[in-house]
């Protein structure tokens, strides 16, 4: 998975497309996961929370400061 997750984000790079790193953020245990791929509801969570601040970082959806658009 984490030779996956590198080709994956040089992809990204390289193509200049968005791209974020949950793997980085997300604890790889069973606090997490169920398995090694699969989320528990606290895992599910926790990408929630990573994605909507990354969505509300920056325009459309946030303002260049940080804050979200009203």
């Amino acid at each position: 998975m984490d030779a996956y997750n590198r080709v994956m984000l040089d992809v990204c790079r390289e193509s200049g497309m968005e791209c974020h790193n949950l793997a980085a953020h997300i604890p790889k245990d069973i606090s997490a996961f169920y398995d090694d791929v699969h989320f528990k509801a606290g895992g599910a969570r926790m990408v929630a929370e990573i994605v909507e601040q990354q969505l509300l970082a920056k325009p459309p959806l946030g303002h260049a400061d940080g804050t979200a658009a009203h």
